[in-house]
């Protein structure tokens, strides 16, 4: 057995661990959580602390770089490596492990899972914010939205963890280039000293997870 397989076998493993850990009220969280929707208010709230901070140049540069940030770590992952590496969802039903996954309102996600959308996209958007803002709270708030986005999706089983741990590289990645032609573009430096407002967000998403909770809470009973 070499190298590649002793890997595929751990990935394997630590899902099928992970996965086995579920609950009726688990089903609904990590359900609710791993929508886009849902976290609205966190991207208005983005929004609005660059529109507050900078003028209308600095704010439309700004938000074009949060676009392209997304557009860049999405589209590697779902229209450049998936293609490429072509590794099943572990939730397929082709798949092998698919008959032995806990799986949520019978959601399988799409064919190919490596690397994930959802964790370069979070992660993106963390690492890049921590870079531009530079807010512990705020930045501590992000990373833990992100690595539970990422969660939920091994505990859907529509990921392996090798699938996140590679698109929290890809969205590091992704964050450090835009962050460099962010920096080619427009001044940055004292762009954390004067930034107020930074614990909206952290608000946000207090108030959605609370909201999470009562809608689990809800349907479980």
């Amino acid at each position: 057995m070499d190298v590649i397989d002793i890997l595929k076998d751990l990935d394997s493993n630590v899902l099928l661990n992970l996965n086995s850990l579920h609950s009726p009220f688990f089903d609904d969280f990590m359900w609710i959580y791993t929508g886009k929707l849902i976290w609205g208010l966190l991207y208005a709230s983005i929004l609005f602390i660059i529109i507050r901070n900078n003028g209308i140049k600095k704010s439309c540069i700004l938000i074009f770089s949060f676009v392209l940030l997304i557009v860049i770590a999405d589209q590697l992952v779902g229209s450049v490596l998936r293609p490429m590496f072509e590794r099943l969802r572990p939730s397929n039903l082709q798949s092998p492990l698919s008959n032995y996954l806990h799986i949520v309102n019978n959601y399988r996600g799409g064919r190919y899972g490596f690397p994930s959308c959802h964790a370069s996209n979070t992660f993106a958007l963390a690492f890049f914010i921590t870079f531009l803002f530079k807010k512990p709270y705020l930045s501590i708030t992000l990373f833990v939205w992100a690595f539970i986005n990422s969660y939920t999706r091994i505990y859907l089983g529509v990921h392996y963890p090798g699938d996140i741990l590679f698109g929290l590289l890809i969205g590091l990645g992704t964050a450090v280039f835009v962050y460099l032609l962010l920096k080619k573009a427009v001044i940055t430096t004292g762009l954390s000293e004067y930034t107020k407002d930074t614990n909206i967000p952290i608000i946000m998403f207090g108030i959605t997870i609370l909201f999470i909770i009562f809608r689990s809470y809800v349907t479980f009973i």
